[in-house]
């Protein structure tokens, strides 16, 4: 693994096309490359290590990684109590350059909402950033190709001002999503 800014957040390795991956729950020695690619993302909101920790300790199950031949090439971090027994919160997704385009975004979100539906959730929350519209395609396309719906519930405001509003969408969750 690379040392990344001279710190202890580590970056995966070059993943090839046609690699196996294995989606897997999150384990401690993880978070070294889960903060790597998380600051590789452009309109990801940089998260704590606390945070982190904080989402491990609530619902260490709702995180997890793309692990390509040992080297974590991308993660969800979620939360399956949100709101209620009924939804799940969707709080982070990212995956390394070297990995993206290869499905394994699709690969976590439908293994998480896997994961959800176990649990007798009927929906996942999200939040995407107005910048990104990237990712709102993404989710279309994942709530579209799954034959369920991604309907927008308005924005987050903005906590006072300390924070930057982002849309709030739902999944609605059915025995489709699979993972």
């Amino acid at each position: 693994m690379v040392l990344y800014r001279g710190s202890n957040v580590c970056l995966p390795a070059v993943v090839p096309r046609g690699a196996e991956v294995k989606i897997r729950t999150a384990i401690e020695t993880d978070y070294p490359e889960i903060l790597g690619i998380a600051e590789q993302e452009r309109y990801l909101v940089r998260h704590t290590t606390y945070t982190y920790w904080l989402i491990q300790k609530m619902d260490p199950e709702a995180v997890l990684v793309a692990d390509s031949n040992g080297e974590v090439t991308g993660f969800v971090a979620g939360i399956f109590d949100f709101q209620g027994p009924e939804r799940s919160m969707l709080v982070q997704i990212a995956i390394s350059p070297t990995a993206r385009r290869t499905g394994l975004g699709r690969k976590l979100v439908e293994h998480f909402a896997a994961r959800s539906l176990a649990k007798g959730k009927s929906s996942i929350l999200l939040t995407i950033s107005p910048k990104n519209s990237i990712s709102e395609q993404f989710f279309e396309a994942i709530a579209r190709d799954n034959h369920t719906v991604l309907r927008s519930l308005g924005t987050t405001g903005t906590l006072g001002g300390t924070l930057d509003e982002e849309n709030l969408w739902e999944i609605i969750l059915d025995a489709s999503i699979h993972s």
